[in-house]
């Protein structure tokens, strides 16, 4: 089996990629091929991995979108994955680039995804926001 993971960072900085690492190590254990898609030039790490750099990636609407989007679907036809799991990566054409190749997984590590300001909470009144998602 092989999963693709795509991801912003392929670096430990945050939770997310505290989560990433993990996931992948466990799916190692167990036979699972991964191959690693990211968004950031700067994250230098040499490992046995298939490793994939799409600057622009995790920006929707980008002067770069196509390019990213052509991208992302030339690797995932190479790699030909049986899932891809979508970690933390802030355009939601991933997703849907992402679900005309194989079944896709979405992990939520935030609110950037529903919410606009990202945290689901009103720092100026001081409380949480009780909005639910949608067009609201």
């Amino acid at each position: 089996m092989k999963v693709l993971h795509i991801n912003d960072h392929y670096q430990p900085v945050g939770g997310a990629e505290t989560v990433l690492f993990s996931v992948l190590d466990a799916l190692e254990e167990k036979g699972v091929t991964n191959v690693v898609v990211h968004q950031h030039a700067t994250d230098v790490r040499t490992d046995w991995r298939h490793v994939y750099k799409i600057p622009g990636l995790g920006e929707p609407n980008s002067s770069q979108a196509s390019i990213v989007a052509d991208t992302l679907g030339q690797i995932i036809q190479e790699e030909t994955p049986d899932v891809i799991q979508i970690h933390d990566i802030g355009n939601p054409d991933v997703v849907e680039i992402s679900r005309r190749y194989a079944p896709i997984v979405q992990s939520v590590y935030n609110h950037s995804f529903y919410c606009p300001g990202g945290a689901k909470y009103f720092p100026v009144l001081g409380r949480i926001c009780e909005r639910p998602v949608g067009t609201g």
